[in-house]
């Protein structure tokens, strides 16, 4: 069993800029989740808008991290989280050595677990 000391799955607030067409177009996010209101505020305003497009903020109760559960470490300086799981599965695929699991821990390739259970 693995310690897991920086979990994957937080809860706790997060927040997502999106953008729509105010014609009633689908959402389309900045694919960014933020730790904090503020940030999130101030990428709203830095959002271009042509035309009839709009934006606002939604709070997530809980967000996915990429992070490696035992050492903290992401794949990248961006710190990535998503809120969804899918989006972890989706945004490691293509990093090497990196692997996150059904039961939602993701590893670093310092810590991958040797055996797939």
């Amino acid at each position: 069993m693995t310690a897991v000391v920086f979990p994957a799955v937080v809860h706790a607030p997060h927040y997502e800029v999106l953008v729509r067409d105010r014609r009633g177009w689908p959402e389309q996010t900045n694919q960014r989740l933020y730790r904090y209101l503020p940030d999130a505020q101030r990428a709203l305003v830095h959002v271009p808008l042509p035309g009839d497009f709009g934006a606002r903020i939604v709070e997530y109760d809980t967000a996915y991290y990429t992070r490696c559960v035992v050492c903290g470490e992401f794949p990248d300086r961006d710190e990535w989280c998503f809120s969804d799981w899918q989006g972890v599965v989706q945004y490691l695929a293509p990093e090497p050595g990196w692997m996150c699991t059904s039961e939602q821990l993701v590893f670093c390739p310092n810590h991958r677990p040797e055996r797939e259970d």
